[in-house]
């Protein structure tokens, strides 16, 4: 699931961190949605508030570098899209939940539901059968939002937390990892070997 998170924030560098959703699009969230019945409502309709082409993801053919790049760019086009098509039915010009807001906020309730609807898509639809999941759970939502919530509000708020406090101590704890290290080579090694350098 972390891949597939990272893929809806864009966060597809290892040492990214999570920003904050821009503020004019909380305001116009909360001029749209004042209950949660609204979200399922939307979320089933047919109809986009935004212009799919506006939604922004982490896609295949992101400039990116590194093991987590690599492998999003061995996701499918069309799982990209219906990501975009379920943001675009909220609104949403981009996935990132708000960690100001309680994580069960309406805004990050939003977010969970975007994420765990194309989450369960994407494992139907094989987009991440390179990384060999075990789909006997995709339709178990009590481990799924028990993953999303680990990664999302434990592990990478963490992270969020820390940044803020301390610009610049994620980058110093990852590059202190000898994992972090090994990663480096092997990733730089895997690129030279696509490009054919």
């Amino acid at each position: 699931m972390a891949l597939h998170l990272r893929i809806l924030w864009i966060l597809l560098d290892s040492k990214d961190i999570p920003q904050d959703p821009p503020a004019q699009s909380l305001r116009i969230f909360s001029a749209r949605f004042s209950t949660e019945a609204e979200l399922f409502t939307s979320r089933d309709s047919d109809v986009e508030l935004i212009p799919r082409h506006l939604v922004q993801v982490g896609t295949s053919m992101s400039a990116a570098s590194g093991r987590i790049a690599a492998q999003a760019r061995l996701v499918e086009e069309h799982m990209l899209s219906y990501i975009q098509a379920c943001l675009s039915k909220f609104g949403l010009q981009r996935w990132c939940p708000d960690f100001r807001q309680s994580a069960y906020s309406l805004y990050n309730a939003a977010c969970r539901i975007i994420a765990l609807d194309t989450f369960k898509q994407a494992l139907i639809s094989h987009a991440y059968l390179h990384l060999t999941p075990n789909t006997i759970y995709a339709s178990n939502m009590d481990i799924l939002i028990r993953l999303y919530d680990h990664f999302v509000f434990h592990y990478m708020l963490l992270r969020y937390r820390r940044e803020g406090c301390k610009p610049g101590s994620v980058m110093q704890e990852l590059q202190a990892n000898p994992q972090y290290q090994a990663r480096i080579r092997v990733s730089t090694l895997i690129d030279l070997s696509v490009t054919g350098i």
